[in-house]
C-alpha cells in the first residue's frame, strides 16, 4: 500500500510534480498538487503536504473554478486545522462556507460545512458545531454518497458527545460504522472504532472501549494514517488510566505525544501531555508533573485552542491536591467545582472534576468563568 512517509516515494513524486509542471495545464497540476498534499498530510509529512496545498491553492486561485478553489481551500483548511492554527482556519472558513452556499455544488456545501463545525468545536461552541454538522449531515444524506454521510455522522458525533449526549453519539457511530461495513471502507472505519472508544470509556465501560480502541490503532498502522495513530493511541492511554494499568497508559501517551509533536499535532500534543501528567499523579510520581504542566501551559500559550484549556486547569487541580499542599486546596477545590458544571467544557472532563470533587469529600461551589479559571492557573503555575 503507498505511504506517504516512504522516502523513495516522496523524492519520486517530487520529481514527477516538477517536471509535470513544465508540461501540463495548470488544472492538471492543481489537481496532482492537491492529491500529494492530502497523501502527504495522512502520511505524516506536514511540511510537504503545506507545501502542496499552498501550491495547489495558488494555482486554484487563477483558473476561475470555484468548484477546485473551494476543495484546495477545504484541504488547506483541515491541515490548518490539523496544526492547531484558529485563526487561519476561520479565515478559510469564512472564505469557503459563502463560496459554497453561492455553489451548486452539494459535495462542496458538505465540506464546508464540516469545517465550520470543526473549528467551533475547537473553540469549545458546541452549540453552533452541532448545529453546522447537523446542516452538514443532511446535505450529505441529499447528496446520498455513503462515504460522505458515513464521515459526517463520525464529525456530528464529536459536538454531541462534548456535550454529553453519549447515547445519540453512540447511535450516531453506529450507523457509521453499519455504512462502512456495507462499502468495504475499512480505513474510514478506524475513526468510527476511535470515536466509539471514546465514547464507551465516557459510559463507564472501559473493557469494551479497549476492545475497539485495539482494533483502530492497528488498523490507523497499517494505513499509515499516523494522525490518527497519535489520537488512538492517546484515547487508548485514558482507558489504560482508567483501569490503572499506569505503565501501559504511560507508554501509549509518550508514543501518542512523539507522534503528535512530530506532526504539529497541537491537539493531541495537548492531550498526551494532560494524559501523562494524569499517569504519572496516579501512579505516585508527583515530582514529575510539574515540568509536564509548563509544556502543557506553553503549549495551549502557542495555539489557542479553548476546547483543551480545560485539560490544563484539571490536572493542575489535581497535582496539588495530590502533592497535599494544605495552602493550595481551596483553590484547586474551587477550579473544579468551575469545571464541573461550565456547559462549554468537554463532559467527559466534567465528570471528571466532578469525581475528583467527590474524592476529596467536600462540597464547594464556584460561578467562575473559565477565562478566570485559566488566569488563576496561570498565576499558580507562575509561582510553582
Amino acid at each position: 500500500m503507498f505511504k506517504a512517509d516512504d522516502t523513495g516515494v516522496t523524492k519520486a513524486a517530487e520529481q514527477a510534480i516538477a517536471a509535470l509542471g513544465k508540461n501540463v495545464r495548470n488544472d492538471v497540476l492543481c489537481a496532482i498538487r492537491l492529491q500529494w498534499g492530502r497523501a502527504a498530510t495522512t502520511g505524516g509529512q506536514p511540511e510537504i503536504g503545506k507545501r502542496e496545498l499552498d501550491g495547489a491553492l495558488e494555482l486554484a486561485r487563477g483558473l476561475g473554478q470555484p468548484r477546485t478553489l473551494g476543495r484546495c481551500l477545504y484541504y488547506r483548511g483541515a491541515l490548518r486545522y490539523q496544526q492547531g492554527e484558529v485563526e487561519a482556519t476561520d479565515a478559510i472558513v469564512d472564505e469557503l462556507l459563502p463560496l459554497a452556499q453561492r455553489s451548486d455544488d452539494l459535495e462542496l456545501l458538505v465540506l464546508a460545512l464540516n469545517m465550520a463545525g470543526s473549528i467551533a468545536n475547537m473553540r469549545s461552541r458546541f452549540d453552533v458545531a452541532e448545529n453546522h454538522l447537523r446542516d452538514c449531515l443532511a446535505a450529505a444524506r441529499q447528496l446520498g454518497a455513503p462515504s460522505l454521510i458515513a464521515g459526517i455522522l463520525c464529525s456530528l458525533n464529536v459536538p454531541v458527545y462534548y456535550r454529553g449526549g453519549y447515547a445519540e453519539a453512540a447511535a450516531l457511530l453506529e450507523e457509521a460504522a453499519q455504512i462502512f461495513e456495507t462499502i468495504g471502507r475499512n480505513t474510514l472505519a478506524t475513526n468510527v472504532r476511535s470515536n466509539l472508544a471514546a465514547v464507551l470509556l465516557a459510559q463507564g465501560n472501559p473493557n469494551e472501549a479497549r476492545k475497539h480502541i485495539a482494533i483502530a490503532i492497528q488498523m490507523a498502522r497499517d494505513s499509515g494514517d499516523q494522525v490518527q495513530v497519535s489520537a488512538s493511541l492517546a484515547t487508548l492511554a485514558d482507558i489504560l488510566i482508567e483501569q490503572r494499568q499506569f505503565g501501559d497508559a504511560r507508554t501509549a501517551a509518550e508514543e501518542s505525544l512523539s507522534i503528535a509533536t512530530s506532526m504539529a499535532n497541537p491537539l493531541t500534543t495537548i492531550e498526551s501531555l494532560y494524559l501523562l501528567a494524569t499517569v504519572e499523579m496516579r501512579d505516585g510520581y508527583v515530582e514529575r508533573v510539574l515540568p509536564l504542566l509548563g509544556r502543557l501551559r506553553a503549549a495551549l500559550r502557542e495555539h489557542r485552542l479553548d476546547v483543551r484549556i480545560p485539560m490544563l486547569a484539571l490536572a493542575t487541580a489535581e497535582w496539588m491536591l495530590t502533592a497535599g499542599d494544605a495552602a493550595a486546596r481551596p483553590r484547586a477545590l474551587h477550579w473544579l467545582a468551575a469545571l464541573s458544571r461550565l456547559p462549554g467544557v468537554d463532559a467527559t472532563l466534567r465528570d471528571k472534576a466532578q469525581r475528583l470533587l467527590e474524592r476529596e469529600g467536600e462540597a464547594v461551589e464556584d460561578a467562575s468563568t473559565l477565562a478566570e479559571i485559566e488566569a488563576d492557573v496561570a498565576a499558580f503555575l507562575d509561582g510553582a
